[in-house]
């Protein structure tokens, strides 16, 4: 049986033996050092050597779980899902992800997509090939979808697609998704095009497990059609809980990823691990929900009972460093555009140019219908004349050969326009950027704190060259804040708290800017009229020169290079949904935008949690903190995350955020909480 599973698979002898060995099951350093003939302490770089080699030619991953001494097949071959990518041979390896393009809807933005792999190729080092999560065309339409569709079958879509998905100098690897796979059709969508397009090859149906590098697992995946979720995170973290398990399995392992990149959420949301990544925390690894690169339908936009999400239009370029031997170096770097500022209407159509030939007034009605329908009354307005003699220059218009027909239904002339054959990326002029380092809830004062990590926070911060470090507030951890908190203190006292943080704060040539907690800890001082965190941001200043700076109360406005941020504690437990309460306040925030000053960006503490959205044109980060996990935290059910945000923001001309660089920093817990505890109650 094991000669019929692996024959054709040309692998060398010993490649052949292992594979075989393992497909009995999992075998351990022992057993190999003796089927092989070598030592111990050589078997790992045995499979070094024929790892790579297996994979290639099998799709059989050979994976070692170094913790139980254990070698094993981490995924069975299948057929034609065996995932070729580009060798690595550069430090820097550089992917363009995309998803939801939607070609032959009326609501696609071919010009976003051309403009996402045309700034890719600009990109240094060169971006090694790109992804596609599905929902790359319309699909099949049904009776009440079909006013949303100008393709509405598989060989117009198809042909559409074969002639203008876009040409680099990089491959494209794709999957198939609901809308491919809404065609009865004997081959997906997907494989029609890879068979007509060589740069282009499809690996299946809804997901596929890439491997980059020697360890370093990518899944890019689709969820199904027009989910319903109360917050835009919770579907990528139910789609993240589907890849976390406890079980020990035997025979087979499926791939973990180390970044799930899921489509069809189409809103960027990032939720990073809770720990540095390593490959025997198999349950730890980043989700990222990807933008679209095509707008809501009417059919979308009209259905009842969903919670209205507004598409968030861009694209991502995943940014991985590897050490010389092929495994990731440090954590992944997250390269978010932003174009959703930059949707056209009808974007699929070309305009109708104006001939030489024609007189001023008809050359004004073919500009004025090239941007919409127009009434009687309001061809007679834009021509400044009477109604008859502008349905005279219509006439004349279409004697010369113009299509203008008038719509019965709605009383307007619509003038019609070709479809657009030559797409052109759209300009994207960055007037201001600043990069910022972002953290909270130090709770100085308990016995979690987290004081060596302080000197980590600076440290990255000067070496990433950061122009302003945040604190989200809970600097101190007050006293009085919940049920028996008195016994965690190592100090009690007001002065005593202060004078700790004056004490081992670092100093740095980097400004801080701070806001203090909302609820208990420091405004337990506050309730006597001392504010601890402005008393410690100027004595900081005036008595040791350290540039700290209070921005006043629970929120706080801090302006770098024209960049606007505003900084919030909020208040409330932690919710399922772990946007939920950004995601609340971004929705009140843009109802009264100019109340706010048009702050466009949102970084947000108390939660102890980590996470980076862009929804509703309003970048938010949601800081992790320096402090253990507590017992208090632990009996709601909820593990701290410990870590920083480094993020580089852009802005345009017209004051969107268009995209941001974002380089989330986890940090260890330790091991042993300390339980002394100084002065006050023995």
């Amino acid at each position: 049986m094991t000669e019929d599973r692996n024959s054709g698979n040309n692998l060398p002898e010993k490649e052949n033996r292992l594979l075989e060995l393992l497909q009995k099951g999992p075998s351990t350093i022992t057993e190999v050092s003796e089927t092989f003939n070598i030592p111990k302490e050589d078997v790992f770089d045995f499979l070094d050597e024929v790892r790579d080699s297996i994979y290639q030619k099998t799709g059989y991953i050979v994976e070692l779980e170094k913790k139980a001494r254990r070698i094993f097949l981490r995924k069975e071959a299948v057929p034609r899902q065996v995932i070729k990518l580009p060798k690595v041979t550069s430090r820097i390896v550089k992917i363009l992800i995309t998803s939801d393009w939607g070609w032959g809807l009326k609501t696609q933005q071919e010009d976003l997509v051309e403009t996402a792999f045309r700034e890719a190729e600009k990109e240094e080092p060169e971006v090694w090939f790109s992804l596609v999560a599905g929902n790359f065309c319309a699909g099949k339409p049904s009776p009440r979808e079909r006013e949303d569709y100008f393709l509405t079958t598989f060989e117009e879509q198809l042909e559409y697609l074969v002639r203008h998905f876009p040409k680099s100098s990089f491959k494209h690897y794709l999957i198939n998704s609901w809308r491919e796979l809404s065609w009865k059709k004997p081959r997906t969508m997907g494989e029609a095009l890879a068979e007509r397009r060589e740069d282009i090859k499809c690996y299946g149906n809804h997901r596929a497990s890439f491997l980059v590098g020697r360890d370093t697992f990518l899944i890019l995946s689709h969820i199904e059609r027009d989910p319903s979720f109360y917050t835009i995170s919770h579907g990528l973290q139910v789609s993240m809980e589907r890849y976390q398990d406890a079980t020990e399995y035997i025979y087979l392992k499926e791939n973990t990823p180390d970044i799930l990149l899921l489509g069809g959420i189409n809103v960027d949301v990032e939720i990073p691990p809770k720990l540095p990544l390593k490959k025997e925390r198999e349950n730890n690894f980043y989700g990222i929900a990807l933008s679209s690169l095509c707008t809501a339908t009417s059919f979308q936009l009209s259905r009842s009972g969903r919670r209205a999400v507004p598409f968030a239009l861009g694209y991502l370029i995943l940014i991985l460093e590897f050490d010389e031997k092929g495994y990731l170096k440090g954590e992944p770097i997250f390269d978010v555009r932003s174009l959703t500022g930059y949707q056209k209407k009808d974007s699929y159509l070309d305009d109708v140019v104006s001939s030489p030939e024609l007189n001023d007034e008809q050359r004004r009605l073919i500009i004025s219908l090239n941007e919409k329908p127009m009434s009687r009354g309001e061809l007679s307005k834009n021509l400044k004349k009477s109604i008859p003699h502008a349905l005279g220059v219509i006439k004349q218009l279409q004697e010369k050969g113009y299509k203008i027909i008038e719509i019965e239904t709605e009383k307007r002339f619509k003038l019609m326009k070709p479809l657009k054959e030559r797409f052109k990326p759209v300009s994207i002029n960055i007037e201001n950027k600043t990069k910022i380092a972002a953290f909270g809830d130090t709770h100085l004062g308990h016995r979690n704190e987290r004081p060596d990590l302080l000197g980590k926070v600076y440290q990255i911060a000067e070496e990433r060259g950061v122009d302003r470090i945040f604190h989200c507030g809970d600097v101190f951890d007050g006293r009085a804040s919940y049920p028996l908190q008195e016994w965690e203190l190592i100090y009690h006292l007001a002065d005593e708290q202060r004078d700790h943080g004056l004490e081992i704060w670092p100093k740095s040539k980097i400004w801080t800017d701070f806001i203090r907690g909302s609820a208990g800890h420091e405004t337990a001082f506050l309730k006597s009229g001392y504010d601890i965190v402005r008393d410690f941001c100027e004595l900081a200043w005036y008595r040791y020169r350290r540039k700290l700076r209070y921005l006043g109360g629970i929120t706080g406005v801090s302006e770098i290079n024209k960049i606007r941020f505003q900084l919030l504690h909020p208040r409330g437990g932690i919710p399922r949904g772990i946007s939920y309460r950004p995601q609340i306040l971004v929705e009140e925030i843009v109802k009264d935008i100019e109340k706010y000053s048009r702050e466009k960006n949102l970084i947000s503490g108390h939660l102890h949690v980590a996470a980076a959205m862009n929804y509703k044109g309003i970048f938010t980060l949601m800081v992790p903190c320096l402090q253990d996990t507590t017992d208090y935290l632990k009996s709601g059910g909820h593990i701290s995350w410990l870590g920083m945000w480094i993020c580089e923001v852009f802005m345009d001309k017209f004051g969107n955020i268009v995209r941001t660089i974002r380089e989330y920093v986890p940090f260890e817990p330790r091991e042993e909480i300390p339980k002394r505890i100084k002065g006050g109650r023995k």
